[in-house]
């Protein structure tokens, strides 16, 4: 198992989809598009979600 108990994985991919619900509340595709900052924090966050689900055990996933 990896040193980090599926708990707190899940608990990153909720504090990640927050931080993207956050970045992305009020602004418009365009403006998101336009700013190199928040889709690269975003693309950030997508990938901790990635890397954290990955590590959820299958009988936890399904």
């Amino acid at each position: 198992m990896p040193c980090r108990e599926w708990l707190e994985r899940i608990r990153d991919i909720l504090a990640a989809i927050a931080r993207i619900q956050r970045r992305t509340t009020n602004i418009t595709f365009e403006a998101f598009a336009a700013n190199d900052t928040i889709v690269n924090a975003c693309l950030y966050d997508f990938i901790i979600i990635g890397e954290a689900a990955i590590n959820i055990p299958p009988e936890v996933q399904n």
